[in-house]
């Protein structure tokens, strides 16, 4: 109906624009006129995501996954923003329906490891990045999140296992480097560490 094409004439033209202050303008009055469609409210929380409005990006991105509820992506948007807020037990069911919907969604899975991390469950966080690993075997960052979760386990052999792969797919991160060195200073391997750090 012409209803709806003016809605998403406001909404198409959204994406020759930078500014997401200028994007919500647009979002807003499509919204206003049509307010059954999960891609208008994606868009606008992801303009709130950029302005740094956690609260009404939340809002908008629950809307979306009320109105679509089987969308993996809205729902791991969702996750993501609940993420950023602290809202950390929100976001993990955000996470865990994207994967009850796409089991090999593997970004659901390294945020899953990012957010059992945040609370200080390293072994879960472990868990889920491995399963993230067999999925995207090659993603160095994934090979550093582990090292990371290992050490904070007091495991400082784990860790320079798993810094060691990173570093073996990407050597130019300094991250990587300095993940390692804090292991082997540490362990008073001050050399060892020195190095890393100068890297």
């Amino acid at each position: 109906n012409k209803i709806q094409q003016k809605a998403d004439e406001f909404y198409t033209g959204v994406k020759g624009i930078s500014n997401p202050q200028n994007s919500l303008v647009s979002l807003n009055s499509a919204i206003q006129l049509y307010d059954s469609k999960p891609d208008y409210f994606v868009a606008r929380g992801n303009a709130y995501t950029k302005l740094g409005d956690l609260r009404k990006a939340i809002a908008d991105y629950r809307t979306a996954c009320n109105l679509e509820n089987t969308d993996f992506q809205n729902h791991f948007l969702l996750g993501i923003a609940y993420f950023e807020n602290e809202q950390l037990d929100s976001a993990k069911f955000s996470f865990l329906k994207s994967l009850d919907i796409r089991q090999n969604f593997y970004p659901a899975k390294i945020y899953l490891g990012h957010t059992y991390f945040k609370e200080k469950e390293y072994a879960k966080s472990i868990s889920y990045l491995d399963e993230a690993l067999t999925l995207k075997k090659d993603a160095a960052r994934i090979y550093y999140y582990i090292g990371n979760a290992y050490s904070q386990l007091h495991q400082p052999q784990q860790a320079l296992d798993f810094y060691a792969k990173a570093l073996d797919r990407d050597e130019d991160d300094p991250d990587f480097n300095v993940g390692r060195g804090n292991v082997y200073f540490d362990l008073n391997e001050y050399k060892q560490a020195s190095k890393d750090y100068n890297h």
